[in-house]
């Protein structure tokens, strides 16, 4: 074990032995010898931050593609000054990654010619894969009739999600899985027709929710477990809990009447310290199916890893941000699909044996390259023979270790984007002047769309677009999706689309008066940190098999200084409403 301090920010922190045994196993082995990553200089967060300012996930452009011409949807502004190319230019014959191939120079640094490489390379420049009519959706696979989706996968007919898989009809989630129907949930499973949940499972037209499972028609509850017709966690007949209900429906007054009255009901109830299903031996946040993962954050099917967030079905993994089916990698960002043994990778499928690689894709021992479909044996983009490769990526790394670079991930400067275009910006917050001493780029905002045309303002009630319900509704639904509207938080400009405005009809929802970022950042300001603190179980319940306040402690997301009353899970499985 070593204790160090972390050259960014100053923090401590400690390097454990099985963090090494780690680095150990995915360290490069040629000719016999093995090249050691060497332990980390920075803390977790800060090497956490430097994977997430190279994905810029939601700040889209129409700019043109740099091999076709034609106006596409990119992550790159135009002012980007950068060769990226549209899906279906990048995926084709009409280039080949290898032309950008160079030598290795000795007398200049790693970090150096790789930013060479990047800024002359095409790049992928909106990743998604086997997308259906699903143009403007960023880091999303095998989506059909999704609209600004981004860091899912497997959905239909939904708009405006993150993280989400599996879902149809779904509109303004953060991670949610195989659910349909859902409006304004997070960190929910197999939920159904129900809106502004939070950490519940396999419910079913719940609403404003908290904590609750297997649970049908149910309003502004937390912790209840397999009930039904509930109103603030007291039991009603149907018939009272369907006229309570209509109080709330369709209107935003009575939204905003419910999230008010849910939080009070919320404020009495006790925390479970973490939710975790299946896991062992885990510490983390929103968990399924874990076993000795650590600091570990909305992760399912993990094992043996540390430091990872938003990773699906892993093996021995340290610092890894979005990621999926792979074991032996450390500082992964954005990749995934049969990886093995790979250091200081970003938006990269597909990968054995692997270093320092930007949009690579089924490829085996490639080092520091930028594009390659389906080769091995390249380093910077130049294709070697095996016995070259092997031959010269040593040397490679034993001149990175004189500069300082071996097992270091890529330097902030080398981010093509604006911090504020990032997602380090969503975990990380920092002002332009700051972002300016990291040596980082800031992106200005567009200028606003000017226009002559009145705003739309939408109706408080969405029952004035039902047709079943007002004989005028074709033409208040005509105003409001051909209007152009202004949010009532950020000014910034924003459209209803037909099929988004039938699901808020069919669910009661009124039309939203807020941009879909702004939407994004308040749903995202609800969730905990992910961050973990050592606290002791709150519960002093006589009833609860202890004496006194229980004496368990855990790592929980909830800093000791908040008011809510943070229980271990016995305490907590007590107390919920069986």
């Amino acid at each position: 074990m070593e204790n160090k301090t972390c050259e960014q920010c100053s923090a401590d922190f400690v390097v454990a032995d099985d963090d090494l045994e780690l680095l150990d196993k995915v360290s490069p082995e040629f000719a016999g010898k093995r090249y050691l990553i060497p332990p980390p200089n920075i803390c977790p967060h800060c090497r956490e931050q430097r994977r997430m300012v190279l994905r810029n996930e939601r700040a889209l452009y129409k700019t043109k593609c740099y091999l076709c011409g034609e106006e596409k949807i990119l992550i790159y502004s135009p002012d980007k000054n950068l060769k990226a190319c549209c899906n279906e230019c990048f995926w084709s014959d009409k280039w080949d990654p290898v032309d950008q191939g160079r030598d290795y120079n000795f007398s200049r640094p790693f970090f150096e010619q790789f930013a060479e490489l990047f800024k002359d390379s095409k790049l992928w420049g909106l990743l998604g894969v086997d997308n259906e009519n699903s143009d403007y959706c960023n880091y999303e696979k095998n989506s059909k009739d999704c609209y600004l989706n981004y860091g899912g996968g497997e959905n239909q007919d939904c708009y405006y999600n993150t993280y989400c898989f599996g879902g149809q009809d779904n509109i303004d989630n953060y991670w949610v899985m195989g659910s349909q129907g859902l409006y304004e949930c997070v960190n929910c499973d197999k939920c159904y027709s129900s809106k502004y949940l939070f950490n519940c499972d396999s419910c079913h037209e719940c609403h404003y929710c908290r904590d609750c499972v297997g649970c049908n028609n149910c309003f502004g509850c937390i912790g209840l477990r397999h009930k039904e017709y509930h109103f603030f966690n007291q039991p009603l007949s149907k018939e009272d809990y369907d006229k309570r209900l209509a109080e709330y429906l369709n209107t935003i007054d009575g939204q905003n009447k419910a999230i008010k009255e849910a939080e009070s009901v919320f404020a009495q109830h006790p925390r479970r310290f973490a939710k975790m299903t299946g896991c062992e031996n885990c510490t983390g946040d929103v968990l399924a199916n874990c076993i000795n993962a650590k600091n570990a954050f909305l992760s399912t099917d993990v094992e043996d890893s540390k430091n990872i967030n938003v990773v699906f079905d892993g093996r021995d993994l340290m610092d890894i941000f979005s990621f999926g089916e792979g074991e032996l990698c450390y500082n992964v960002s954005s990749s995934g699909y049969s990886f093995s043994r790979c250091a200081n990778i970003f938006g990269c499928m597909a990968l054995n044996d692997c270093f320092y690689n930007i949009y690579c894709l089924h490829g085996k021992h490639l080092f520091g390259c930028v594009g390659l479909h389906r080769k091995e044996y390249c380093i910077l983009n130049k294709q070697y023979t095996k016995e070259e490769y092997e031959e010269l990526a040593p040397k490679i790394i034993d001149h990175m270790i004189k500069t300082g670079e071996w097992g270091e991930y890529f330097p902030l400067a080398l981010s093509p984007f604006g911090y504020n275009e990032t997602i380090a910006n969503d975990y990380y917050p920092r002002d332009r002047e700051q972002v300016k001493e990291m040596g980082m780029k800031w992106q200005d905002d567009e200028e606003d769309i000017q226009t002559n045309a009145d705003f739309y303002v939408p109706h408080e009630d969405i029952r004035k677009y039902d047709p079943t319900l007002n004989p005028d509704a074709e033409q208040e639904i005509n105003k409001c999706t051909s209007g152009i509207l202004r949010c009532e938080v950020s000014g910034r400009l924003f459209k209803i689309m037909p099929r988004e405005l039938r699901q808020y009809i069919k669910m009661g929802i009124p039309v939203p008066t807020k941009h879909p970022e702004v939407r994004h950042e308040e749903r995202f300001s609800r969730m905990n940190p992910r961050k973990l603190w050592r606290r002791q179980c709150d519960c002093g319940e006589n009833n609860h098999g202890h004496e006194g306040i229980c004496s368990n402690r855990f790592e929980t997301t909830y800093a000791p200084k908040r008011s809510e009353k943070i229980y271990c899970e016995g305490c907590y499985s007590k107390s919920v409403i069986q």
